[in-house]
């Protein structure tokens, strides 16, 4: 499975508040600095998220919570949900994107075919210091959810996402999400 981000870019104001800095050496191709936003909490009983944090998406209250860090042989997959409880609703678009437009190996894609999606979100495996990105099927498309210009989150039910990973030989690892900074130790199940 190839390790390389997928993705698109529109514009849209996601912001968190931080409070300091963890920083983080990964060894894929770079080392990473990550800002660590206040108010995570951390928690592994039973249905309770993994960790929750505060932040904002297109300008509205949104909460991140990881559900899940799931192996499954060689991946893992993370789950997450926003959620709000404002009565707007907020486009999630490129929120949790790296940018970057990646060419789609399959009939009839275009050079910015999976855009907007969660490929800006990563592992870091510090005991190993490696860093896993999203990963990519045969035909470079991203392995998580993309075209989330059509992702809104509302006051309803909470918004579930999903990305793939391959799975780091730890029992725990940080889970950086763009402008919500580093989950510390999300153990994986």
């Amino acid at each position: 499975m190839a390790l390389a981000g997928c993705g698109g870019t529109t514009t849209k104001t996601v912001t968190a508040t931080a409070s300091g800095t963890t920083a983080a050496s990964a060894t894929t191709t770079t080392t990473t600095s990550a800002t660590t936003p206040a108010g995570t909490t951390t928690t592994g009983t039973g249905a309770a998220p993994l960790a929750t944090r505060s932040g904002s998406i297109d300008n509205e209250a949104i909460t991140l919570s990881i559900v899940s860090l799931k192996r499954s042989g060689s991946t893992v997959q993370l789950t997450f949900s926003l959620s709000t409880k404002e009565s707007d609703r907020a486009q999630v678009a490129d929120a949790f994107d790296d940018g970057l437009f990646e060419k789609i190996n399959s009939p009839g894609a275009t050079s910015i075919s999976g855009g907007d999606s969660l490929d800006g979100i990563y592992l870091i495996d510090s005991t190993n210091r490696k860093k896993y990105l999203v990963g990519r099927d045969s035909n470079n498309a991203c392995l998580c959810d993309s075209d989330l210009g059509n992702g809104f989150v509302g006051s309803g039910a909470p918004l579930l996402l999903s990305a793939t990973f391959g799975a780091p030989p730890v029992n725990s690892v940080d889970v950086f999400v763009p402008h919500y900074g580093t989950f510390a130790g999300v153990p994986i199940s």
